[in-house]
């Protein structure tokens, strides 16, 4: 029903079902300044809570409250052409 996350893809995939994210950020500190880094802001690009402890985690999970507007944009700015056609493109680009 949500996806607790970290630094992982899944967000992309998983975003395309409305769903509520929280994303683990444990160690943003140490993956950013010594792991591969981000290609955008972490905190302000994810579609969900950024938390850092696993008391945060259990907290905005029983809040519940969670900006679906925010999930369906990043779905929107990720996905410019899930609109149900794919198939119809490819044929096209075959046909062409």
């Amino acid at each position: 029903d949500l996806l607790i996350t970290d630094y992982s893809s899944i967000a992309f995939e998983y975003c395309i079902t409305e769903r509520p994210m929280v994303f683990f950020a444990y160690d943003l500190e140490e993956f950013s300044n010594h792991g591969r880094g981000f290609y955008e802001d972490y905190e302000s690009y994810v579609p969900g809570p950024v938390v850092y402890t696993s008391e945060e985690v259990i907290a905005v999970i029983k809040d519940g409250v969670f900006d679906l507007r925010r999930i369906q944009d990043f779905k929107n700015l990720n996905f410019t052409y899930l609109d149900g056609d794919a198939s119809g493109r490819l044929i096209e680009l075959i046909e062409a």
